[in-house]
């Protein structure tokens, strides 16, 4: 059984959606036939690939939130993170294109690594506040995982996988995407935040249903 997950690695809701649903599949009976594919959706596909803002100085000058409410949603985003046991450092995240991160991710598919390094690019945006507009750094974050850096670099100076993105991203306008946005078994869509219990029944359901 697939899950099909869209998703960008500057959406903190979508870190929080992916380690419930890890929570979910460890209680789930037949995890080791479920296949997890993360599909590529840019929350800001216009974005400079290095931005000097924080995400509170976009949330207050770009979107307009006054600046009490900014601190108040980054602290309560930073508290729900804790208690699935991820750090969230907004004082150092950095805002960046992700683009080169999501044709990285599609070669990491094709090598078995793509698991390994949504998590790692997570956790290297919002734990460690590296700058992941640059591609020498994310060479780097994908040879942690085992990804050969010389295929990592030719990836990304070739664009051998923005076609995959673009056509994900026009998927995901077909099908009217919101992140953090999942598919089981193109038979059940879940969107926007879910608890783990949620998940897990959604996943039994569609289980259920195609081994009756």
């Amino acid at each position: 059984m697939q899950i099909e997950i869209y998703s960008d690695v500057a959406c903190p809701w979508c870190y929080i959606t992916k380690r419930r649903l890890e929570q979910a599949l460890e209680q789930f009976p037949h995890r080791e036939e479920i296949q997890l594919v993360w599909h590529s959706y840019e929350l800001a596909p216009n974005m400079p690939a290095r931005v000097a803002q924080s995400p509170a100085d976009e949330l207050i000058h770009d979107k307009g939130v006054p600046a009490e409410e900014a601190k108040r949603r980054i602290d309560g985003l930073t508290a729900l993170a804790a208690t699935l046991g991820i750090t969230m450092n907004f004082d150092i995240v950095k805002l960046f294109n992700t683009r080169k991160a999501h044709e990285l991710l599609h070669y990491a598919r094709t090598v078995g690594k793509q698991a390994a390094l949504k998590e790692r690019l997570f956790r290297a945006n919002f734990t460690e506040g590296m700058e992941l507009g640059d591609e020498t750094v994310l060479i780097d974050v994908a040879s942690e995982v085992g990804i050969d850096p010389a295929s990592a670099r030719e990836v990304l100076e070739n664009g051998r996988f923005r076609s995959e993105v673009i056509a994900d991203e026009e998927r995901a306008k077909d099908l009217g995407v919101q992140i953090p946005y999942m598919a089981i078994d193109a038979r059940k869509v879940i969107t926007g935040v879910k608890r783990a219990p949620v998940l897990l029944a959604a996943i039994q359901e569609v289980w259920d249903e195609t081994h009756a």
